[in-house]
């Protein structure tokens, strides 16, 4: 048995909540390929946990990476 949680799918409204941006935001982001592709349940677009999760790290990194003492 796995110690890794199971996969979660998140609406656009939480993707939005998690992530602190606007849908147009995300929608604009994914077109330019810097934002994880939503999938397709039934009529829903969706999207990973995990993925992002992960463009949420990648954030705080590319950020305070460019900051003096980061």
């Amino acid at each position: 048995m796995s110690d890794k949680e199971p996969e979660r799918l998140l609406t656009i409204h939480s993707v939005c909540d998690q992530a602190g941006v606007r849908t147009s935001y995300i929608y604009e982001r994914m077109k330019e390929g810097k934002f994880p592709k939503s999938i397709r349940v039934g009529r829903r677009a969706m999207w990973l946990q995990s993925e992002i999760q992960s463009w949420i790290r990648q954030q705080v990194e590319a950020n305070r990476g460019s900051q003096p003492g980061g």
